[in-house]
């Protein structure tokens, strides 16, 4: 069994964020109420010509930088939906991955590889193995130039590009550690975005949305790895997963 979860590391993510959130907000509340306080006092000061305007100035730069940690909270607080939106994918795509355990899949998540980082889900049996990148992206994607590209707003990082390197360093890692050359079919699923693709083959991965994965997972033709085989990769990805 898998011993991380899917969309973990996006989780313990969003979780720090919200403890920072928090924190600096608690520390903030206090100190912009009495912030707002003296510098009022002190505008009032200085328009009936008690006090220097300085010190309103002073007051009012305080007021500025208070300024920039609110919009450290809101920045912080849209990267913990970020995180949120990720994760929700990744526990999706990860559900329906599970189920492929009753037909003899070895199922991993969340698989921290030092020089690509997280690989969110690795399906592994007779078919071959195949990684899955997550997107919980919305809008429409299409290909303009051999690229992955939404229309209207542009996509932040190549993802193609991306699970193909995941793909590459495992492959390259499950020899290293069994001796075995295997091809690791890079797959990007999208949970939520509308496909407009002539084919879902983009370079050596493939593109699906998430009602197409499973059944691209089923239809592969069996034999290409033996039971032997399998559970020698599976062993090696057991010990990545602790």
């Amino acid at each position: 069994m898998s011993s991380r979860k899917p969309g973990q590391t996006l989780r313990e993510n969003q979780r720090w964020l919200n403890r920072q959130t928090l924190w600096i907000t608690l520390a903030a509340a206090p100190v912009a109420l009495l912030l707002i306080v003296v510098f009022l006092r002190e505008l009032v000061n200085t328009l009936m010509g008690n006090h220097s305007p300085i010190r309103a100035i002073v007051g009012l730069l305080l007021l500025m930088g208070l300024m920039g940690v609110v919009y450290l909270i809101q920045f912080l607080d849209r990267r913990e939906r970020i995180f949120h939106i990720g994760a929700r994918g990744e526990e999706r795509v990860g559900e329906a991955l599970e189920t492929l355990r009753q037909h003899g899949w070895h199922i991993f998540h969340d698989i921290a590889l030092p020089t690509v980082g997280n690989i969110d889900h690795v399906a592994v049996g007779t078919k071959g193995v195949f990684i899955v990148e997550t997107k919980n992206h919305t809008g429409t994607i299409v290909l303009e130039n051999g690229r992955l590209a939404r229309v209207g707003r542009p996509l932040e990082k190549d993802f193609v590009a991306q699970a193909m390197r995941q793909a590459a360093a495992l492959g390259h890692l499950i020899h290293q550690r069994t001796g075995l050359r295997v091809f690791v079919q890079p797959v990007v699923c999208f949970v939520r975005a509308r496909l407009l693709l002539q084919s879902p083959r983009v370079q050596q991965a493939v593109v699906l949305s998430y009602a197409e994965l499973l059944n691209y997972l089923h239809r592969h033709p069996d034999g290409r790895l033996t039971p032997t085989q399998v559970s020698a990769i599976a062993s090696v990805l057991a010990q990545l997963n602790r």
